[in-house]
């Protein structure tokens, strides 16, 4: 079944929720889902805010100001999520975290509980502020370890091939930093496209990661590296990369070209 499809049933509203990156994308057949979080941004119309003035906005007085924060975190409360400040928390196995601002609620939090607020808001439970829209950046899952390895090997060659793209200089004396953010970072190679690879772990503020991802990712540049495709050098206590041109791929031997071989070709060949 398609998550798009589930998360715009649960809150009825079709016209106002937009989907951005691989949100966008439905998950491949064969992939099992699981528990579904988003990265969102719910828009807000909050007329006080604007009322001095549309281009430097603020509101008018600590009554209007006030009102707006007690009635939003009435709504989180209710949602059961923890308000300190202008942030919204949970503090389960997966974390998750709303920043609260007149213009928007912005952060990582399950699809049932967006649903929640959702309707709260659209309920009139806040007088202060009524929906605009919905962004949905990344629809996130909590899996279990051989569903996400599963789908990573599903990806192995697209993997490949986007770690070769992202350290690609044309230079043998240039190299690049392609493991500090790496492949799952929230705004690298998956935000994009690599439908079903958005799991919690990659969004979820304090959850450290995903060990899955990490190995996977380390195995893949271990074998790029092995097969002569991805060249390796450290300095400043740092790792760094570049891909193989095309002068050193035709180098190598038919014997001993390896799976990816023509991935690092076809990168040659369009990095030019």
């Amino acid at each position: 079944m398609n998550s798009q499809k589930k998360l715009t049933d649960l809150i009825s509203i079709d016209e106002k929720c937009e989907f951005h990156g691989s949100a966008a994308l439905p998950l491949p057949a064969g992939f099992k889902p699981g528990s579904l979080y988003v990265r969102t941004h719910i828009r807000l119309e909050t007329p006080s805010y604007r009322q001095i003035s549309n281009h430097s906005p603020r509101f008018p007085d600590d009554d209007s100001r006030d009102t707006f924060y007690e009635q939003l975190e009435a709504i989180l409360t209710d949602a059961n999520m923890i308000v300190d400040g202008t942030y919204a928390r949970t503090f389960g196995e997966v974390p998750e975290q709303l920043h609260m601002h007149p213009d928007d609620l912005n952060g990582f939090v399950s699809f049932d509980r967006m649903g929640r607020i959702v309707e709260a808001i659209m309920s009139g439970h806040s007088s202060a502020s009524t929906l605009r829209w919905i962004d949905v950046y990344a629809i996130c899952e909590q899996l279990d370890d051989d569903e996400k390895l599963m789908r990573l090997n599903h990806y192995r060659e697209a993997l490949a091939e986007r770690l070769l793209t992202m350290a690609y200089t044309g230079k043998r004396k240039v190299y690049r930093d392609v493991t500090s953010d790496g492949l799952f970072y929230e705004y690298g190679a998956i935000y994009k496209g690599f439908p079903g690879l958005q799991f919690v772990e990659h969004f979820s503020r304090g959850m450290g990661g995903c060990p899955v991802s990490a190995k996977f990712e380390q195995s893949l540049i271990n074998d790029l590296i092995n097969q002569g495709l991805l060249h390796e050098r450290s300095r400043d206590d740092r790792l760094w990369h570049r891909s193989s041109m095309k002068t050193e791929l035709g180098k190598i031997r038919k014997g001993d070209r390896g799976e990816f071989w023509s991935v690092a070709m076809r990168v040659a060949e369009n990095e030019r």
